[in-house]
């Protein structure tokens, strides 16, 4: 008996979610730039109201502690925040606000903005890649290395050469010195 399978798939053209974002920014020539860029991506919308799922962007010169009281107040959403400078203190009140991505604005245009909110409203985190300035070259990511150094540089030197203790019996000795 010749029998023949057919598939039959009743799955379409795949659509990736569409995230509204909400913008809080006060000056008004950089909101209309935004909104823009926002409005010509497709998996971005621009919403006034705060909504279901949506990312709040907040652009500023200086993180102050009324910005992030009024973030804290008005939205639970994941914040992208684009400022100049964050400082020690502010980042931890910027967390504690729902601050998830942070973008120097001085560095930053519209295409990275946009990657940003998507990535944001997707649930990961946009954080700044710390170059190094122009004319030096990058440091090699050494964290152990670099950590074990550190703690060495710590410690006492250890007595070396002839007639310093060595092997089990010179650990025990150094141990019980008085």
């Amino acid at each position: 008996m010749n029998t023949a399978l057919a598939t039959v798939s009743t799955i379409g053209p795949r659509t990736e979610p569409v995230f509204p974002v909400r913008l809080a920014v006060q000056d008004a020539l950089t909101r209309d730039a935004v909104a823009q860029a926002i409005a010509a991506h497709p998996r971005l919308r621009l919403i006034d109201a705060a909504g279901p799922g949506e990312v709040l962007l907040a652009i500023t010169n200086e993180v102050t502690d009324e910005l992030l009281a009024d973030i804290t107040a008005n939205t639970t959403a994941p914040v992208l925040l684009v400022a100049d400078r964050l400082g020690g203190r502010q980042l931890l009140r910027s967390l504690h606000a729902g601050v998830v991505s942070f973008l120097p604005r001085r560095s930053t245009d519209l295409a990275t903005i946009t990657k940003a909110l998507v990535t944001t409203a997707e649930g990961r985190s946009v954080l700044p890649v710390r170059r190094p300035p122009p004319g030096r070259p990058p440091a090699p990511h050494r964290p152990g290395v670099d950590h074990h150094h550190r703690l060495r540089r710590r410690r006492p030197r250890r007595p070396r050469g002839r007639g310093a203790p060595t092997g089990r019996a010179g650990r025990r000795e150094r141990r019980h010195r008085p």
